[in-house]
């Protein structure tokens, strides 16, 4: 038994190692390879969670446009309006309060998870929705992190990501 639970800890050591290295990578690229890496990191961390996503019920009735809009309308609140505002509340306002509090100071990943909790629970479009819009929040949150610990614009960095996201779903819708 003690061999098993030394095979664990070298195994999560492991990927505790691999996401450091990762972290390290990302903090070191250039503004324009993040901005392009955490849009892909989130594609593909739908993909991956897919699965959990599909246990929860979807109604499509309940999506965020339903195509009756006019383009410019949806265009102006989506790609404008929503990261401008929402990156200022869900990712600035909430990581900057769990940052003054001095028990999170070595537990960043709780404002960041509190954040993509907090961001994908006002997403309500449908329960699965809601799973899905935690995952991209809590990356966008993370990007928001590591901008902030570089003191480089960290609320334009993630505006872009999530501008650019919102352009590409309305450019499918």
């Amino acid at each position: 038994m003690g061999e098993c639970s030394s095979c664990k800890k070298s195994i999560l050591d492991k990927i505790k190692d691999m996401f450091l290295r990762l972290n390290r990578h990302l903090y070191n690229m250039d503004v324009v390879t993040f901005i392009l890496s955490i849009i892909l990191m989130q594609y593909l961390s739908v993909i991956i969670v897919s699965p959990l996503i599909m246990l929860f019920p979807d109604n499509n009735a309940a999506a965020p446009f339903d195509g009756n809009e006019a383009k410019e309308v949806i265009f102006i609140v989506g790609v404008i309006m929503a990261p401008l505002f929402e990156t200022l509340i869900y990712q600035k306002l909430i990581i900057d309060i769990c940052d003054k509090i001095k028990w999170f100071n070595n537990r960043k990943y709780i404002g960041i998870l509190a954040s993509g909790a907090i961001f994908g629970s006002r997403h309500t479009y449908s329960p699965r929705y809601i799973v899905h819009m935690f995952v991209i929040g809590s990356i966008w949150a993370y990007a928001y992190t590591i901008y902030k610990q570089k003191k480089k614009h960290p609320y334009w960095v993630v505006c872009c990501i999530h501008a650019i996201n919102n352009f590409i779903a309305l450019m499918i819708i």
